[in-house]
């Protein structure tokens, strides 16, 4: 027999009693129907305990069921030695170890590869590399819908990312209690050096405060801040303004040295 062909049979009961038994006259033999003994029907182990299938929930916890109807394995889990192809060959898919070990391949229904995972982490073969199709007007590598921080001591970030001294770290996407207010900041990046903490921010946000560039240096007490809600393009809330060997003093709040430090600055840029 090939491969899906269904092997048939007859069954006969022979009476050798003088009279009828169960329709079998006597001395004589009936014949059964055709009966299809096909091996590629549903099949399931001994110990198999959930429903039969198709069944939405509740698959048991022991033992696997193969559903030849949709070809559906119902199991606990799976241990290949080799490749995983889940999909249409040539169209949208998922290939697992596939000719390259250790890495996932992700397809759209144009045979396009759309992201990999698991590569050697080099910069020509990254953990992780994206390729976006463009639809329509738009096309997103990645989106990462971050949770509403309640509280002061709790952290939600898109992405993090630090190096293993913790010295330096990245975000994207942030909203992170700090003990005493709730800060948000579309990028931000910190290094701390042993004897301060550098931080830059993009489109930052602590309480009312925003400002669409904040930055700090905790070594030279400095902070600035472009185009905040208070109202100034650049804002120095900390420290002075230097250019080449001429630095601009702040004016701490007095106004007629405002207008002349102003002044200063205009006639040295003229």
């Amino acid at each position: 027999m090939a491969i899906g062909q269904v092997l048939w049979y007859i069954q006969g009961r022979y009476n050798a009693n003088a009279v009828t038994v169960d329709g079998v006259a006597a001395n004589s033999t009936a014949w059964t129907g055709p009966i299809a003994a096909s091996i590629f029907q549903s099949i399931r182990s001994d110990n198999y305990n959930g429903p039969t299938p198709p069944a939405t929930s509740n698959f048991g916890t022991l033992g696997w069921y193969l559903d030849q109807p949709s070809g559906n394995l119902y199991a606990n889990a799976a241990y290949l030695r080799g490749e995983l192809v889940t999909g249409v060959s040539g169209a949208q898919r998922v290939e697992i170890n596939k000719g390259v070990s250790n890495k996932v391949a992700v397809y759209n229904s144009s045979n396009t590869l759309l992201a990999t995972f698991g590569g050697t982490g080099t910069s020509a073969d990254a953990l992780l590399i994206l390729n976006p199709v463009l639809t329509g007007t738009t096309a997103v590598g990645a989106k990462s819908e971050i949770p509403n921080v309640t509280g002061l001591s709790n952290s939600a970030y898109g992405f993090y990312a630090k190096t293993v001294d913790s010295s330096i770290e990245g975000t994207l996407g942030g909203w992170v209690g700090t003990g005493s207010t709730n800060i948000r900041a579309g990028a931000s990046g910190t290094r701390d050096y042993g004897s301060g903490v550098v931080s830059g921010f993009l489109g930052y946000q602590d309480g009312s405060y925003s400002a669409a560039v904040r930055g700090y240096n905790s070594s030279g007490g400095t902070e600035v801040s472009i185009a905040d809600s208070s109202g100034y393009a650049i804002n120095v809330r900390s420290g002075s303004i230097r250019y080449g060997s001429y630095t601009f003093p702040a004016f701490n709040g007095n106004a007629s040295q405002f207008l002349t430090g102003t002044t200063r600055v205009l006639s040295f840029f003229a």
